[in-house]
């Protein structure tokens, strides 16, 4: 539930139409990309080699406490 709205029951969404969103995806995937897109990509990618290298290790610098570095009670490098 979100909201008070049910989301998903037995396993299905609720809140979507899947065959729309199946349908809407096929559409946009049979199309060749835009230069724009392209270089969105492009520039996702380079992002995400940043990203990776700035939070490789991670868990070995910050004191975490006491399970997951998600919540934590504490928040401090070591």
């Amino acid at each position: 539930m979100v909201n008070g709205r049910i989301i998903m029951d037995k396993g299905q969404l609720q809140a979507v139409d899947e065959e729309m969103l199946e349908n809407l995806l096929a559409e946009a995937a049979s199309h060749p990309r835009k230069a724009a897109e392209e270089a969105t990509v492009k520039a996702l990618d380079e992002l995400r080699r940043y990203v990776v290298r700035f939070y490789q290790g991670w868990l070995q610098k910050v004191e975490v406490m006491p399970y997951l570095a998600i919540n934590s009670r504490v928040d401090g490098v070591k």
